[in-house]
């Protein structure tokens, strides 16, 4: 039986789903990858955010507060009608 609510609703992703994700940011110039020293344990890959990324990133923030703002200003008016 599938537990509810699914584990992906809870914020848990699945490593094909991130690594998905980590390669389409890559490919757009968003952020860089590189492996790290082979030290203990399996080699790790590891990112970090270029400028291009840093100024996408906060293009998205600033559109995700666009339509945040909207869809407050739409719930509000629907509640004021109700009163």
């Amino acid at each position: 039986s599938q537990p509810w609510p699914p584990r992906q609703s809870r914020g848990e992703l699945n490593e094909a789903t991130l690594y998905t994700a980590f390669k389409r940011l890559e490919d757009g110039g968003c952020i860089n990858s590189y492996w790290g020293a082979e030290g203990t344990g399996a080699r790790r890959k590891y990112y970090h955010i270029t400028p291009t990324g840093i100024d996408k990133c906060r293009s998205l923030i600033a559109e995700w507060e666009t339509a945040k703002k909207i869809i407050d200003e739409l719930i509000e008016t629907e509640e004021n009608k109700n009163e």
